[in-house]
């Protein structure tokens, strides 16, 4: 009977699996296949996107554009120019032969074609490739000198010189003189708009002066709050030359430095290249970096002051950068602060503070990695709860047009941790799969070292170093991983180090803002990217955050500002109201922002304009 059983289970099996569809098997391969597909397009694609993140662009993505790139240029840019050449030289040949039908224009077209058919033996192309070239040729060359190209002035010459040689030798008998003087009237005619000559208007120069420490407070008086837009001269809101753009940007600093108050520190600073500099500080820091003017060195040192803001004064060993020529610096001439691995060593009560530090936590973190990783994972949510990172918000709004580019400044400096609210990371010890156990090895290199001051050099200096960008705030500054430092900075949070050494790059306040720097996806709400950027301003200004100057109105307005208590509450609401959120967890009221004001971009609108919603 069990042979039975057996025979006709066997046999009910066979039938079950001749049943079944015989592909099913390939449509499971291929299913998978396509869940492979798309997990590896959506990696590639976040990846993509992810600009924040460290090591960007992926390897694959400019291989990619460059993919891109050749096959648009391989199948439509060459295409495309092909067809646009041969129709205008088609276009200017059939423009030639009507023109050929006039009696003056023969005398000069007819010895033209004539010369370039009977000496086109021997060349590749014929006659009539030459003549259409010949044409197309001098509509370029005309074109281009209309729009004072230097090249096609010096080639439009060279033209009327060839064509002239060219009527010259193909016209025989006692005409040949009056053809090549009607080739050179015709020339001539057509190059007086041509050869035009460019008039530029008077220069003015504005002398700064001499001693930044005695000069005297600005004629023109700069309120410190205003309500409504004031006008101003033409060339104030769109300087059109490079004289009356270095007198604005001059008005506009010394406007700044009437504001802010003075600062106990002296730098002395030096002058590298056209425009870079390094300074030292009595108090013996040491900062690098670029600007654009000797003036624009103070409002730049004035952000490593004590309190922030307050101007310095700067003693120069050589003269100062000066203003260059086409509004734009040279950023080769970006001097170097220094390596940070002497900058470390050279910090010894600040190492010795924190040796002793990392020794209180050994007792009361374990060592073991089973347990490490808990203790890591556990403090990482508390730190999401009640210091959550800013991810994907503008601390400072992008500054009007290309020109208005102050500089930057540079110095190494010990940084306190909780001040670092952004980074390339979506939340404590979540990096997105990269890398994710460096922070357990450096809290365990840490935790177990015999001389703790020598391991946290070691990886405070090792494998490049910490870069973070700085933005002021009345009560002091706050942080955000730039380049490199993002899993270590979050080593030393978790761990309660308080302090790391860091590359730190100063962030000025914009000389100047158009109502489009505020405007960023969903930055005035779900589905909302732009909004009444000016009524905003006005009533940041009402409120005595912002101190500045309003030109113009809706659209076209822009803002000087003078003074903020913070570059961010420029940016976009949501950006301003997260940031502000972050900001007053660290120093509590120093903003006197209500905190229902910094729980959203409705929020934040609702309190400054009375309305959760603005429409532009």
């Amino acid at each position: 009977m069990d042979t039975e059983e057996q025979q006709e289970q066997q046999t009910d099996r066979l039938s079950a699996r001749q049943a079944s569809p015989p592909d099913s098997t390939s449509s499971s391969t291929a299913a998978q296949a396509r869940q492979t597909l798309t997990a590896l397009a959506n990696s590639m694609w976040q990846q993509a996107r992810d600009r924040e993140r460290d090591g960007w662009p992926p390897w694959w993505l400019p291989l990619f554009a460059v993919l891109v790139l050749a096959a648009v240029l391989g199948l439509l840019v060459v295409p495309l120019i092909r067809t646009l050449v041969e129709w205008g030289a088609a276009a200017a040949a059939d423009l030639t032969g009507w023109a050929h039908g006039q009696a003056y224009a023969r005398i000069v077209l007819d010895p033209v074609r004539d010369y370039l058919a009977s000496h086109a033996a021997g060349l590749p192309v014929d006659g009539t490739t030459l003549w259409r070239t010949w044409c197309l040729a001098g509509g370029m060359l005309l074109l281009f000198s209309l729009v004072r190209s230097a090249g096609a002035r010096i080639g439009w010459t060279l033209y009327g010189i060839g064509t002239a040689a060219m009527v010259a030798a193909e016209t025989t008998g006692p005409g040949r003189w009056v053809a090549v003087g009607v080739c050179a009237l015709s020339w001539s005619l057509l190059s007086i708009p041509a050869l035009s000559r460019y008039r530029r208007r008077p220069q003015v120069i504005v002398a700064p002066p001499s001693q930044p420490a005695a000069s005297p407070a600005p004629t023109v008086p700069a309120p410190r709050r205003a309500t409504s837009p004031q006008p101003a001269p033409a060339q104030e809101e769109h300087p059109d030359d490079d004289a009356s753009w270095a007198a604005g940007l001059y008005e506009v600093l010394m406007r700044r430095e009437h504001l802010a108050p003075p600062a106990p520190q002296r730098w002395s600073a030096t002058t590298h290249g056209s425009n870079g500099f390094t300074a030292v500080c009595d108090d013996g820091r040491h900062a690098a970096g670029i600007a654009v003017s000797g003036e624009a060195v103070r409002e730049l040192l004035a952000g490593l002051s004590t309190p922030p803001g307050a101007r310095p004064q700067v003693a120069w060993t050589t003269a100062p950068p000066a203003a260059p020529r086409g509004r734009r610096m040279d950023y080769i001439d970006l001097a170097e602060v220094g390596g940070i691995h002497q900058f470390v060593l050279d910090s010894t009560d600040t190492l010795a503070q924190l040796a002793e530090v990392l020794r209180e936590r050994r007792t009361q973190w374990p060592v073991a990695r089973t347990q490490l990783g808990g203790k890591i994972r556990a403090q990482a949510a508390v730190l999401d709860r009640a210091h959550p990172l800013v991810r994907g918000a503008s601390y400072t709004p992008d500054p009007t047009g290309g020109y208005d580019d102050l500089g930057t400044v540079t110095l190494n400096d010990w940084v306190p941790t909780n001040t670092i609210i952004g980074s390339n990371a979506v939340a404590w010890n979540d990096f997105a799969g990269h890398r994710p156990a460096q922070i357990a090895l450096i809290i365990g290199k840490l935790l177990t070292a015999d001389d703790p001051a020598g391991a946290l050099t070691e990886i405070l200096t090792d494998d490049d170093h910490v870069h973070l960008t700085r933005y002021l705030g009345p009560a002091g500054p706050l942080h955000k991983v730039t380049v490199n430092g993002t899993h270590r900075t979050h080593a030393l949070r978790l761990l309660g180090v308080p302090l790391v050494a860091a590359e730190v790059t100063v962030e000025p306040l914009p000389l100047r803002l158009d109502v489009f720097s505020a405007s960023t996806t969903d930055g005035w709400g779900p589905g909302r990217h732009h909004g009444p950027t000016a009524s905003l301003w006005r009533a940041l200004i009402d409120r005595g955050l912002v101190t500045g100057r309003i030109t113009d109105s809706g659209l076209h307005a822009i803002l000087e500002p003078y003074q903020a208590a913070a570059s961010w509450l420029l940016s976009s609401p949501r950006d301003a109201a997260t940031i502000s959120a972050a900001y007053d967890r660290i120093y509590p009221g120093a903003l006197g922002i209500p905190a229902e004001a910094m729980s959203g971009p409705a929020q934040w609108c609702q309190w400054l304009l009375d309305d959760p919603w603005p429409t532009l």
